[in-house]
C-alpha cells in the first residue's frame, strides 16, 4: 500500500475526516496558497480518484493540516491520530519521489512539509528547501510563462510554486543564517498581485492582499540578508536600510497598513504572521545599524551606540508586547515555522543587552533587557501551556534552561544580584555558542 493510501486509512478511523480536509483547504491554504483549491479539495477528500496530484503532495497536506485538529469545536471531540506517525509516513513519501520522478507538485510537496508544524527538524527543511531549488530552476519555474503556449491552469501553477519557494527560501536564510539560494537576477517574473492571485477562492480575497504584502516584505528581507552577508559594513548601509523600511511602510494601504502599523484587524487570516514577520524585519535593521554603530565607533558608552542600542530594544519590546496581546484565536491560526527563530534572535539580544551594556552603564528600569527577557520567556511558556503553540519552543528549549541556571527569570532577584560567573561558566561549558547567544558578534 503506498504511503498517501496509508495516511488516507489512519484518518479515515475519525467519522470528521472530511472537516479537516474543508478546514484547511478553506482556511489554513488561503494565507499561504499553492495549488488551486479546488483541485487540492478533490484530491484530499478523494485521493483513489484519478488526479494529476502526486501522493507526496497528498502526505505532505494531510499531515501539516492535523496541527489545527484541536480548532476546530467538532475534530477537538475526537482522537487525534498520531500526527508524528503521519509526518514520518509523509517524510518517506516525499523522500521517495524525490528519488524516483520529482515534478513541480514535488516541489510543492515540500513546501508544505517546510510550512508545515510543527518544525522540529531545521536541518532537514534546510536540505528540502535545497531539493526544491534545484529541481525548480531545471524546470525554468524562475522564468515568466506568460507569453508561454501552455494551459492557464499550469501558468498560474507555476508562479504559485515559485512564489512560495522565495518566500521560504528567504525566511529559511533568515531563521538559519545561511545565504539565499535564489538570488534577484535568477527571478523573471513579476511579484504577485491581486490579479494574478485571482485563484483564490472569492471569500477569501482579504487572504490575497495579506499574501502579497508578505511577499513584498520578503522582497525587503532580501536586501538585509544582503547586507548582512557582505564583509564590511559602513555607515552607508544604514542609510538605505532606513529608506527602504520607510518606503515599503508607507506604501502599504488599506487594511494592510492597519495591520502592521497599528495591529489592527488582527482577527484577519494571516494577519497575525504577517505583523511578526514585519517586527522581526524591524528588529533585524536595528540589530544590523547597532553593530554597524560598533564598527565606526569603538567606546560603547558614546551616544550613537547607545541610540542604537536602545531603538534595537525598543524594537525587541514592540515583539514581546505584540506577542502578550495575542489572543487564543490568534495563535491556533496560520504561522510560518521559521519566525521561531525570531525569538531566539530577540533572547540573545537582549540576554547581551543585560550582561554586556547595561550592567556596565547601571541603568535599571523597568523597561530593560533583564525584565524584557523575563517577559518574553513566560510569555512563550504561557503561550505554551494554553494553548500549545509551537512557535516558541525553540527558544524555550535553546535558553530556559541557561536563563534558570543564572536565576535571571526569578522575578524577586534584581538585576545586581544575579550570578553572572555563573552564567559566564554556562557559556563556556554547555551553553550556546557565540554565534547564537551574540549575533554579528564576530563581524564587530
Amino acid at each position: 500500500m503506498s504511503y498517501h493510501f496509508a495516511i488516507q486509512r489512519i484518518l479515515e478511523q475519525s467519522p470528521h475526516c472530511s472537516i479537516l480536509v474543508e478546514m484547511f483547504v478553506t482556511d489554513i491554504h488561503p494565507c499561504f496558497p499553492i495549488l488551486d483549491p479546488t483541485t487540492l479539495r478533490q484530491s484530499l477528500s478523494n485521493p483513489e480518484s484519478d488526479s494529476q496530484v502526486s501522493p507526496a503532495l497528498l502526505c505532505c497536506s494531510y499531515a501539516p493540516a492535523l496541527t489545527f485538529w484541536k480548532t476546530n469545536p467538532v475534530l477537538s471531540k475526537e482522537r487525534q491520530p498520531d500526527q508524528r506517525f503521519i509526518w514520518n509516513l509523509a517524510n518517506e513519501a516525499l523522500f521517495s519521489e524525490l528519488r524516483l520522478c520529482p515534478s513541480i507538485h514535488t516541489i510543492a510537496a515540500i513546501l508544505f512539509n517546510v510550512g508545515g508544524r510543527p518544525s522540529t527538524l531545521s536541518f532537514n527543511n534546510t536540505g528540502q528547501l535545497g531539493f526544491a531549488v534545484s529541481i525548480a530552476f531545471s524546470m525554468g519555474l524562475n522564468r515568466d510563462p506568460s507569453a508561454w503556449d501552455i494551459p492557464e491552469e499550469e501558468k498560474n501553477l507555476r508562479k504559485m510554486v515559485w512564489w512560495a519557494l522565495l518566500i521560504h527560501d528567504t525566511w529559511t536564510s533568515f531563521s538559519c543564517g545561511t545565504p539565499p539560494r535564489i538570488q534577484a537576477y535568477q527571478n523573471t517574473l513579476s511579484p504577485p498581485d491581486l490579479k494574478s492571485l485571482s485563484m483564490i477562492e472569492p471569500p477569501k480575497q482579504c487572504n490575497a492582499e495579506i499574501y502579497t504584502a508578505l511577499f513584498s516584505l520578503t522582497e525587503i528581507l532580501s536586501y538585509y540578508l544582503d547586507v548582512t552577508q557582505r564583509s564590511h559594513k559602513s555607515s552607508s548601509d544604514t542609510v538605505l536600510l532606513e529608506n527602504r523600511v520607510d518606503a515599503w511602510s508607507e506604501s502599504t494601504t488599506g487594511r494592510t497598513r492597519r495591520i502592521i502599523l497599528r495591529g489592527l484587524e488582527m482577527d484577519t487570516p494571516g494577519a497575525s504572521n504577517l505583523r511578526l514577520a514585519f517586527l522581526s524585519v524591524q528588529f533585524l535593521h536595528c540589530r544590523i545599524s547597532l553593530e554597524v554603530s560598533r564598527a565606526v565607533v569603538d567606546e560603547i558608552s558614546c551616544d550613537q551606540f547607545r541610540h542604537e542600542y536602545f531603538a534595537g530594544r525598543r524594537a525587541a519590546e514592540d515583539i514581546i508586547v505584540y506577542l502578550q496581546e495575542l489572543s487564543s484565536q490568534q495563535l491556533q491560526c496560520f504561522w510560518m515555522p521559521e519566525l521561531s527563530s525570531t525569538f531566539c534572535f530577540v533572547t540573545s539580544f537582549l540576554f547581551r543587552g543585560a550582561i554586556e551594556w547595561e550592567l556596565a552603564w547601571s541603568e535599571p528600569s523597568e523597561n530593560s533587557a533583564l525584565s524584557l527577557l523575563r517577559t518574553l520567556i513566560n510569555t512563550l511558556r504561557t503561550h505554551k501551556q494554553d494553548n500549545d503553540w509551537d512557535i516558541g519552543d525553540n527558544c524555550l528549549e535553546q535558553f530556559s534552561e541557561l536563563l534558570y541556571s543564572g536565576n535571571v527569570l526569578d522575578m524577586s532577584i534584581g538585576f545586581g544580584d544575579i550570578d553572572f560567573d555563573e552564567l559566564a561558566i554556562l557559556l563556556a561549558d554547555d551553553g550556546p555558542q557565540e554565534t547564537t547567544m551574540f549575533p554579528f558578534a564576530s563581524d564587530s
